[in-house]
């Protein structure tokens, strides 16, 4: 519930910096959670290389427990809460490049950008014959028995 003392607080008559840190927060938590969702469903995967897993692994552990890193960092070395939400959006962005290469190159291991080939070769799409719209630079049939055979 960070929207809420956003919207009450930042309306507010006197400017407080610690609303635009919350903002700030709101956007490395919503990052963090898709770069935690990335990571879920490669470990999830079966046809990964065992030699990739323990990155994995490790990614994971480093991400749920970031937050107590960072509160644990603040604490003992007095960093500021600014220096803190620095620190947070460099292991975010660190963990999100590195969990997108690792994405990536499964994407092109598991060849899933084959998919796209539907677009470069179109089947043939005649819906209406009377209408000039379809895909072959073949004649429409205009025919029922010739819609058929197509």
């Amino acid at each position: 519930m960070r929207l809420l003392p956003l919207w009450v607080g930042a309306r507010g008559i006197e400017f407080s910096w610690k609303y635009i840190q919350l903002s700030f927060e709101a956007n490395i938590s919503l990052a963090h959670h898709i770069i935690m969702a990335m990571l879920i469903w490669m470990w999830t995967r079966n046809n990964i290389e065992k030699s990739v897993l323990p990155l994995i692994i490790s990614l994971l552990l480093l991400c749920s427990s970031k937050q107590t890193l960072l509160e644990l960092l603040g604490t003992l070395f007095h960093v500021s809460s600014f220096g803190i939400l620095s620190i947070n959006v460099l292991v975010t962005m660190l963990v999100g490049m590195v969990t997108t290469h690792l994405y990536i190159n499964l994407c092109i291991q598991d060849n899933s950008w084959a998919t796209l080939s539907i677009i470069k070769s179109p089947k043939k799409c005649v819906l209406d014959p009377a209408s000039s719209l379809h895909t072959d630079t073949e004649q429409v049939p205009h025919s029922r028995d010739n819609l058929l055979e197509h």
